[in-house]
């Protein structure tokens, strides 16, 4: 029997090269999914697939600096609005993950209440049409 000494890799140069390019890619995806500087403009509160409020930050930002308000047909949801952004400020759902999330400002975030089914997005100006990664 012959002895042979056989060097085992990890990697070759190919594959550190391969592992190397989709780092980069997710690391710069990201990036430009963080460094925004898009503004939401408004925010769009629906309950199911229906919109029951709209709220307009440049009218916010004009009669007061912080409002906090009850929407009609959501019982037991606080909703408040600062500085152009906007988060869920109480709610009786069980785990509040609504309110964890606390503000939201940047067009396309959300903030989910499964329990109510309620969502909240923001609408605006966003530069960036898709990330993939």
């Amino acid at each position: 029997m012959e002895n042979r000494s056989e060097k085992i890799s990890f990697a070759n140069k190919r594959d550190l090269l391969i592992i190397s390019a989709v780092f980069a890619v997710s690391l710069g995806a990201v990036f430009m999914s963080k460094s925004g500087n898009a503004e939401g403009t408004s925010a769009v509160i629906t309950v199911g697939n229906e919109v029951v409020k709209t709220v307009d930050f440049a009218v916010v930002d004009r009669d007061s600096k912080d409002r906090t308000f009850e929407v009609g047909g959501i019982s037991g949801a606080v909703f408040n609005v600062s500085e152009r952004r906007i988060r869920v400020l109480h709610s009786d759902c069980p785990d509040k993950i609504c309110v964890k999330t606390g503000f939201i400002s940047k067009p396309g975030e959300v903030i989910i209440c499964l329990p109510k089914k309620i969502a909240v997005r923001i609408d605006g100006n966003n530069e960036i049409d898709a990330v993939i990664g």
